[in-house]
This record gives C-alpha cells, sequence and structure tokens, in this order.
C-alpha cells in the first residue's frame, strides 16, 4: 500500500494540497514516508542524510553560532531527544583572514 495516496489517511488523496502537512501532530505518523520504507526505500535517502552532515560541517567551519536570546528551548521526549518548539540560532562568520593554517 503506498500511504501517501491512500484513502485511508488522506482526503482526496491525489490532489496537490500542501497545507494537508501544515500540523504534524494531526495525521498519523504512518501516513507520510519521505523516503519511504522497508524495500522499497528512496535510494537516495543516504545520500540525503551524508548531504545534510556535509551541509552542517561546511557551516561550522565558516561561522560560529550562538543561541538566539528570547527563544527558550525545551525537550520533547519522543523516541529521541528533541527540542520542542525548534532551536534558533545567531550566526556570526569566523574571521579566517589571520589563520595561520
Amino acid at each position: 500500500m503506498r500511504c501517501t495516496i491512500s484513502h485511508l489517511f488522506w482526503e482526496e488523496p491525489s490532489s496537490f494540497k500542501p497545507e494537508r502537512f501544515a500540523d504534524p501532530k494531526k495525521d498519523s505518523r504512518y501516513s507520510y514516508f519521505p523516503f519511504g520504507d522497508g524495500p522499497m526505500i528512496f535510494m537516495g535517502a543516504s545520500f540525503a542524510v551524508q548531504q545534510a552532515f556535509t551541509i552542517l560541517a561546511t557551516l561550522l567551519k565558516h561561522d560560529r553560532f550562538a543561541h538566539f536570546k528570547g527563544h527558550e528551548t525545551s525537550p520533547e521526549i519522543t523516541l529521541t531527544l528533541r527540542p520542542e518548539r525548534g532551536v534558533c540560532l545567531m550566526t556570526d562568520p569566523i574571521d579566517t583572514t589571520n589563520s595561520t593554517a
């Protein structure tokens, strides 16, 4: 069964309605698989994760990150621990003109 176009989870599943994803707590956790699961998993999923790590490493090399004042972060306990309302960060470029490397 392809859950992303299933009438069990979505009203008019073949229609383009991006607003259906606006509230992630409204729908079943099994109603949307961005990379698929099981034998039909998207073969680019591991590449996407690898790209995310590469982008993060590049950002950390060139910018310093600091917690955004006024935005409180509290943990949300699910299968893993994650921030409940996301994390807001400010960036400052790292001055590499005087580096000795």
